[in-house]
């Protein structure tokens, strides 16, 4: 991870997060690789989902800027994440737009009983999920939020993402 107010440029093929899943990935990062990706995912979730409060951001999609209380931001290329969460169904790689899930202010309690529903795609028809789509995203908090791509911790806001048209060459 870069020194605090580093700037730094990265790709990422199929995801990136921040807030809620960014400290996930810190806590999994941790955690011995010999257990296998589940496991210290879900121990990382849990940890979180004792200690982690939802955040304010600056969401800005293109040209428009809207202030969120939010628990995660995923902007997606692909539309599943680690272990198969099938987080953003309508992202596609070569859509030429990044899909964009925010997770609103949803209680603990409420996110235990909603979370297994992301395996299935469910997820988007709770209220406090939204899905939107853009080229160019930035976010912006007044708090510290952890930012991951392709679950590996990179830093912290303020970030911005955009989408680099046919950047990769896929052989299938």
């Amino acid at each position: 991870m870069p020194e605090k107010g580093q700037n730094q440029r990265r790709f990422f093929v199929n995801a990136a997060g921040v807030g809620f899943d960014a400290s996930v990935v810190a806590i999994t990062e941790r955690l011995p690789k010999y257990l296998g990706g589940t496991i210290p995912y879900v121990t990382g979730l849990l940890r979180c989902l004792f200690s982690y409060r939802k955040k304010p951001i600056d969401l800005c999609l293109e040209d428009r800027v809207e202030a969120r209380c939010v628990l995660t931001v995923v902007v997606a290329n692909g539309c599943y994440l680690g272990g198969g969460m099938y987080v953003a169904l309508r992202a596609r790689v070569d859509a030429g737009l990044l899909d964009v899930v925010t997770i609103g202010d949803i209680g603990k309690l409420e996110l235990l009983r909603v979370f297994p529903t992301v395996y299935n795609g469910t997820h988007i028809s709770h209220p406090k999920v939204r899905m939107e789509t853009a080229k160019r995203i930035t976010i912006e908090s007044s708090e510290q939020l952890l930012v991951h791509t392709d679950d590996e911790l990179l830093g912290e806001t303020p970030v911005s993402f955009w989408l680099v048209p046919a950047a990769l060459s896929i052989l299938i």
